[in-house]
């Protein structure tokens, strides 16, 4: 898939920008991580194992944004291949708590590296401070569009 953006592409949506990266990103990253026993769902394992304690699979999907029938049927995928198991929140039987395999903790020093030279191919030609810049941008753009989802509810 060859894509390029065109110098009049700059006036698009930010929306649309941000998909086609976001696309972009993890096709690159599978694509890199070709042979390992997951081919998608990158995002969820690192996100579980960045939180210390136990994490309910809702929250994973409220820190990612997934709704819950997606968030089912990705756990579902993940706990078939092996990655994650869930477990019954002894405090609400009706949520789970989400806890990644051996299988997974011997696979995500790989993912996190990849994704650090992936970063580091994506941001290439960027100075530090360009970098910082975007990552500065990008999180008030974020909180933003989320204080205006919040004020619509």
């Amino acid at each position: 898939m060859h894509f390029k953006l065109k110098q009049e592409d700059t006036q698009l949506p930010l929306g649309r920008h941000l998909h086609v990266a976001s696309r972009l990103y993890f096709i690159s990253l599978s694509a890199k991580l070709k042979g390992a026993d997951i081919d998608k769902y990158y995002s969820v394992l690192t996100c579980i194992d960045q939180e210390r304690e136990l994490i309910s699979q809702q929250e994973v999907g409220r820190r990612l944004m997934i709704d819950k029938a997606s968030m089912v049927k990705i756990v579902d995928y993940l706990a078939k291949k092996g990655f994650v198991e869930r477990r019954v929140n002894l405090l609400d039987r009706r949520s789970y708590h989400l806890c990644l395999t051996a299988k997974a903790r011997e696979m995500l020093p790989g993912i996190y590296k990849t994704m650090g030279m992936l970063n580091q191919e994506a941001f290439k030609g960027f100075s530090p401070a360009q970098v910082q810049l975007f990552n500065e941008m990008l999180c008030r753009i974020c909180n933003t569009l989320q204080k205006e989802e919040i004020a619509a509810e």
